[in-house]
């Protein structure tokens, strides 16, 4: 990966409900919308490219317990200047339904998705979605993580480009032809498909992994599967990336080290950097104070997150066997 004069910026949250000023989060939920809204229009006029929200099941409050998905479908709708990054833990949720709604908010905001998948459920989180029963075994994940994304793969290209086809002449409205069964029958998923929702702007939204922290395994699987790879910054200063990786590289790092640090905003070696606003209320405050003037890469009116990231377009042109990724 060479070096960008101008990165992509991305801000990471853990849900939406962190944007809302403290001080009203209890208030009617008309005014939480407005500060919300307030506090997205100026993440909109900034020169951030990509927000990151994921889920919380374990805030304790029902408006900040918003899945990922059902949180960003509404910043789609009301700021489709922004790409946005879909951050679900796989452990409480399906293929199936990861593929339609990550393909439902491309639409919505004109291709400017991708999806960032996690797998590290505590106990109080299985418990507070009522998923007590649900496991993956430590020694598995990785198997389970990839399967997952395979099959949620399979089903984006389980509808070929052009199988809308609204020919009213012959009253129909698809091509049967370039619609697809998955037939995929793997070790914790059996999933037949087709999927629900026709090919997305992007066909296959990117998907953005983690490569850090010295584990052997998350670096192997981001490197088969990842279109993005995410590292955290060193204390260094330099990209911990592994040799070889292929990807755009992302960089992490906390939104009070870049104050202390701005130098760090230039990410050498790498595409762009993830200010992380998670786990401290104040973070955003600190970073529309301090940080929201740093210049970064948007997508231009009509561009894809794929083509901002410099990666290829996707097409499914043939029948598929198989989740295939």
């Amino acid at each position: 990966m060479t070096t960008v004069d101008v990165p992509i910026l991305a801000l990471e949250i853990a849900s939406l409900f962190d944007l809302i000023p403290e001080s009203i989060r209890a208030s009617t939920q008309p005014e939480r919308l407005r500060a919300l809204d307030d506090a997205l229009a100026v993440i909109a006029g900034s020169d951030v490219g990509l927000l990151v929200v994921g889920d919380s099941f374990v805030d304790g409050n029902v408006a900040a317990s918003l899945d990922a998905g059902l949180s960003l479908a509404y910043v789609a709708g009301r700021f489709p200047e922004l790409g946005l990054v879909v951050s679900t833990d796989i452990a409480f949720v399906e293929p199936f339904n990861v593929a339609r709604v990550l393909q439902t908010i491309d639409y919505a905001n004109g291709g400017g998705v991708a999806w960032a998948p996690r797998i590290h459920a505590e106990e109080r989180e299985f418990a507070a979605v009522g998923l007590r029963g649900r496991r993956v075994d430590a020694d598995a994940r990785f198997r389970f993580a990839e399967e997952f994304i395979g099959v949620v793969r399979g089903l984006w290209d389980t509808w070929e480009d052009g199988a809308i086809t609204r020919d009213v002449a012959r009253g129909r409205y698809l091509d049967p032809d370039l619609v697809h069964y998955l037939h995929h029958d793997g070790e914790f998923f059996s999933v037949r498909g087709p999927g629900l929702t026709p090919r997305s702007p992007q066909g296959r939204p990117p998907i953005l992994l983690p490569a850090s922290g010295g584990d052997l395994e998350a670096q192997e699987l981001a490197e088969r599967r990842a279109d993005v790879i995410v590292v955290e910054r060193p204390l260094d200063g330099q990209t911990d990336a592994p040799r070889g990786f292929a990807q755009p590289v992302l960089q992490r790092v906390s939104a009070s080290r870049l104050a202390r640090e701005p130098g760090l905003a230039e990410a050498p070696n790498a595409a762009g950097l993830i200010i992380d606003l998670q786990g401290d209320d104040s973070a955003f405050d600190l970073w529309r104070r301090e940080l929201a003037g740093l210049a970064g890469r948007k997508r231009m009116r009509g561009e894809t997150l794929l083509s901002l990231l410099g990666l290829p377009e996707y097409w499914a042109t043939a029948p598929l066997a198989g989740a295939r990724g």
